[in-house]
């Protein structure tokens, strides 16, 4: 007889970084460590979150609720095998809650309310006597750490973010300068993105720099700190040679800057902040060739607050007034002016990222020209908050070039004016959406588009155009046209599907509830007197009208697919007139929702489709 014995195969064992973790803790609490190393991930998470200099309290507050729910579950479960190791755990945690209770009842602290308002007050005791308690919090934390033979007998502490950021920002501040409160709010600079807006300091005086009277400087200057330059009111400073900022700076009072300097005017490598000014810049002229910037060389942002700034006939490679590697900003109520200057892009102003408006701001775009894009504002978006105006006016080269998108927010105000441009977007031209907010309105008169092929005298708008509720946009007189036009027509050459005197959008047009836009008097050689666009839709009670527009097919609409009237809309088409296809509209498809209505007064064209069942005035193919 054979016997067959089984023997069970051991486990294998636990590997030995796992017996060192678990090994003093007892079998079914071998997974407690886990607990400190959520506790310690907490604390790092906690310490950037909620940065001591900024919100003491708050983040004394959410590490006494770790210390307190650590020292609940050693009270409970006492999870070593040792009764000695349990109660020094639980009187190091103990003791650090304690510490941090104390911390944030201190008497200048309000009361235990938060202590952002209290650091303001006195926040270099303050900093002092809570950066001590966290230290100290910190050892008897640190004390608690020293499981299976491990232990950490100093401790570290996280330097604040300032402390941090202040050499990667190339920002030196004089050490007896003191942070105050003053300057920005928080502002849309990016679509879909929210940014604080940042805090000024309150640098010292500028050194060497004058602050009355009327003065010349001669030689080049370099300024190592951050600083703030104050003038009083007649402070005139011509510059034959460079101003150099090598920190922030902050412009106050009453200042004008005459140039006469053939290099840079004024290079700032931080931001620069305008606050409670008068400031003017008068003749600057950067003459190198790839010279950035007439007046203003800025390296980050530029801020506009509670002030009025103006450029004048300054000239530049880029940015003829201004150039900006950051954004622009105008805070509430301000005002900017950039008159007869001259760049190759970005006549007036030069800016890498957003341009935005604060509410009830104004900025003026006058008489500027441009070789290339953007004769007033060269920029990769623009942004309205509500109330604010910005002209283009006389602009040659086009008035507005953004690289990314235009946004106006309620009751918000554009106009374009006898500006004009060889290419495409006489008035503006925006590589993404423009986009209208309730109650404001667009307005683009006279704006030309001359050259071949050129598309939207008055806008090209690369996407989508679309109008918020009761906002309204306006272009008239508006052409689209070839310098030479009668020799295509004696040629007797076709349409290209281009032009849109008025506006050229590549995909739709869109209006919103009870908005209203109008095209009147322009006129296009080729396709769409008014407007050219992929679709037009319109939305409920919305209403749209075409007169005196004039184009070889569409005289005062060419849509190439849809176009479409939602309830109780309206489109009117007078004294339209196309050389071809539909004189008032010439589009693919065309359909009406209920109550909505089209109306044709006096259109005139030189050829019928056949099998067009709206007869001369719209052609649908």
């Amino acid at each position: 007889m054979v016997l067959f014995y089984h023997t069970a195969k051991p486990k294998d064992p636990k590997p030995s970084h796992v017996v060192f973790l678990t090994s003093k803790y007892q079998r079914r609490y071998a997974l407690f460590e886990t607990e400190r190393l959520i506790r310690k991930t907490l604390f790092t998470f906690i310490g950037a979150l909620l940065p001591i200099h900024s919100s003491p309290a708050l983040q004394m507050g959410c590490l006494g609720i770790v210390v307190l729910v650590s020292l609940f579950l050693y009270c409970r479960y006492k999870p070593y095998h040792s009764p000695e190791w349990n109660w020094i755990e639980i009187w190091l945690l103990f003791a650090a809650a304690v510490m941090i209770t104390s911390v944030s009842t201190l008497p200048h602290c309000g009361g235990g309310k938060l202590l952002g308002e209290a650091a303001k007050v006195e926040a270099p005791p303050f900093f002092a006597i809570s950066k001590g308690a966290t230290r100290a919090a910190a050892t008897a934390l640190a004390l608690s750490q020293r499981a299976h033979g491990l232990c950490i007998t100093g401790c570290a502490f996280r330097p604040s973010r300032e402390e941090v950021q202040q050499p990667l920002e190339t920002e030196v501040t004089h050490r007896d300068a003191r942070p105050i409160a003053e300057a920005s709010r928080s502002r849309n600079l990016d679509p879909g993105m929210k940014k604080t807006a940042p805090v000024e300091a309150e640098y010292p005086h500028c050194d060497g720099l004058p602050d009355t009277g009327s003065h010349v400087i001669h030689t080049a200057r370099i300024v190592n700190t951050s600083c703030t330059w104050h003038g009083n009111p007649g402070l005139q400073v011509t510059l034959k040679e460079t101003l150099t900022f090598q920190g922030n700076l902050v412009l106050k009072g009453e200042i004008q800057i005459m140039g006469e300097q053939e290099l840079d005017g004024i290079n700032v490598s931080g931001k620069m902040t305008v606050i409670a000014a008068n400031a003017s810049f008068v003749g600057c002229r950067n003459r190198m060739q790839d010279g950035k910037g007439g007046a203003l060389f800025i390296q980050r942002d530029f801020i506009v607050s509670n002030s009025g700034v103006k450029f004048e006939n300054c000239r530049a490679s880029e940015g003829g007034g201004l150039y900006a590697g950051g954004s622009f900003l105008q805070e509430a109520e301000s005002t900017v002016t950039f008159e007869n200057c001259t760049g190759r892009d970005g006549g007036g102003a030069r800016v890498r990222k957003t341009f935005t408006q604060g509410r009830k701001s104004s900025a003026v775009f006058r008489s500027c020209s441009a070789s290339g894009r953007g004769s007033g504002l060269n920029a990769r978006r623009f942004s309205q908050e509500a109330e604010s105006r910005v002209t283009f006016e006389n602009c040659t080269g086009g008035g507005l070039f953004a690289d990314g998108s235009f946004s106006q927010a309620a009751e918000s105000t554009v106009t374009f004016e006898n500006c004009t441009t060889g290419s495409s977007g006489g008035g503006a031209r925006v590589k993404q959406d423009f986009t209208q907010g309730p109650q404001s309105s667009a307005i683009f008169r006279s704006c030309s588009a001359r050259k071949d092929g050129s598309l939207g005298g008055g806008a090209r708008v690369k996407e989508d155009f679309t109008q918020g509720a009761n906002s309204s946009a306006i272009f008239r007189s508006c052409s689209a046209r070839n310098m030479l036009e009668p020799l295509p027509a004696f040629l007797g050459l076709e349409s290209n599907g281009r032009d849109g005197a008025g506006a050229r959008m590549s995909r739709t047009f869109t209006q919103g509830a009870n908005s209203s836009a109008i095209f009147r008097s322009c006129s296009a050689f080729y396709d769409g007197g008014g407007l050219n666009a992929r679709r037009f839709s319109q939305e409920a009670e919305s209403r749209v009208t075409f007169e005196n527009c004039t184009g070889s097919s569409g005289g005062g609409a060419r849509v190439k697919q849809d176009f479409t009237q939602g309830p109780q809309s309206s489109a009117i088409f007078r004294s339209c007139s196309a050389r071809k296809d539909g004189s008032g509209l010439n589009a693919r498809r065309f359909s009406q929702e209920a109550e909505s209505r089209v109306t044709f007064e006096n259109c005139t064209g030189a050829s019928v489709a056949s099998g067009s069942s709206l007869g001369n005035d719209v052609w649908e193919s």
